[in-house]
């Protein structure tokens, strides 16, 4: 499969199927059991697009992917490292639910250019900021953040060079192909 395929198959095939079984849970059609497989089976998916995408070319740019404090969805973000590892980046994907602390650590050491932690579930403007500023303050002046996902919406107009809040990752996408 092509790269063009690839993300035909996220963009088109399984993110809109895992929306349309959300949508259907809030509204009381599909249970829990039937989301819970659906998104496994599409998290396994993009997992299995990772792997044999290798993670990227040994040698190109460093993109972390890591979940938010706290944030257990994960599926955005698999599928907006696939796409990362498309695009030529090295991706150390570390999953949901990933302390600062323990962030902070894997950056010094992988020497990422790019980080991206997802956080869908709505957080305060204040908290965002405060925690973009400290991850800032933790890594190289070159490496860019984007923070991105539901969770972030109304926050896009405060993005700067180097901090990017993306509500939708495949803003994200956009912005690095500029």
């Amino acid at each position: 499969i092509g790269s063009f395929a690839i993300r035909r198959v996220i963009d088109d095939v399984l993110l809109p199927v895992l929306q349309e079984i959300g949508d259907g849970w809030h509204r009381g059609e599909v249970t829990v059991a039937q989301e819970h497989f659906a998104s496994a089976f599409v998290r396994e998916q993009l997992i299995t697009m990772l792997n044999r995408l290798e993670s990227g070319p040994v040698g190109g740019p460093v993109a972390v992917c890591a979940g938010y404090p706290g944030e257990p969805h994960e599926i955005g973000l698999l599928a907006v490292a696939v796409k990362l590892a498309l695009r030529g980046f090295r991706v150390a994907y570390l999953g949901a639910d990933l302390p600062l602390e323990e962030l902070a650590g894997i950056l010094l050491s992988r020497k990422a250019e790019l980080i991206c932690q997802s956080i869908f579930t709505p957080r305060s403007a204040k908290e965002l900021r405060q925690y973009a500023s400290r991850l800032l303050h933790m890594v190289p002046g070159s490496t860019v953040i984007a923070l991105g996902g539901p969770g972030v919406a109304g926050l896009q107009g405060e993005s700067t060079e180097r901090l990017l809040f993306c509500p939708d990752f495949g803003d994200l996408v956009e912005a690095l192909d500029r």
